[in-house]
């Protein structure tokens, strides 16, 4: 599980990067962003900083089932 884990990392990284913020009515989200600069998805707002952090691993973890998807 660990070597996945790693290898879908490596997979979000050439697919772009995570950008966690805190918005105007201060709950905290995560955008994806492609390398092109565009944002690809955005995180429904989390009270706490650790929340979106969680947000973020759990698409990582995740990925595997979207990309099945997205390639069949």
């Amino acid at each position: 599980m660990v070597v996945l884990l790693k290898m879908m990392k490596e997979v979000m990284k050439k697919m772009g990067k995570f950008k966690i913020f805190e918005d105007k009515r201060g709950e905290w989200r995560f955008n994806l962003v492609a390398n092109n600069g565009k944002v690809i998805a955005t995180s429904e707002g989390y009270k706490l900083k650790t929340g979106a952090e969680k947000g973020t691993d759990s698409v990582i973890k995740n990925i595997e089932k979207f990309m099945e998807i997205v390639y069949e």
